[in-house]
């Protein structure tokens, strides 16, 4: 359950979902084989755990309003923003997490990873683990 309001358009080739984030979830936990995601931090601010789809090693990055974030396929991610945030996302393909394209990762969450370290989001803002 998302602590939140999810606003979604799904179409046959993209999808647009807009977030409004009322409580600090973990928002994520997955990967895509094949879509790109373009995220927005639109309002506030928060945190991004990344990782290759399926390995333990993972990065941290602080996240601020204004930046934008491009995440490839096969990079799991999972996004904690304070109460009060608001992200939009575009994706090149629509949204369905009972397909094949979507990979769970159920590990990649703060309460594995205690001693997380912030980076800064790389200027280019492509991230792999």
């Amino acid at each position: 359950v998302f602590g939140g309001a999810i606003y979604e358009v799904n179409t046959d080739c993209f999808s647009v979902q807009g977030f409004l984030v009322k409580a600090r979830i973990p928002l994520g936990m997955h990967a895509h084989a094949k879509k790109h995601e373009i995220f927005m931090i639109v309002a506030g601010h928060g945190k991004l755990l990344t990782a290759q789809a399926c390995a333990p090693l993972f990065r941290a990055f602080q996240l601020e309003e204004g930046q934008v974030i491009h995440i490839k396929p096969n990079i799991a991610h999972t996004f904690y923003l304070e109460p009060g945030s608001k992200m939009v996302c575009f994706s090149t393909e629509p949204f369905d997490n009972e397909n094949e394209d979507f990979i769970k990762h159920p590990n990649l969450n703060e309460e594995n990873h205690p001693s997380i370290v912030l980076e800064n989001v790389p200027p280019e803002s492509s991230l792999v683990s």
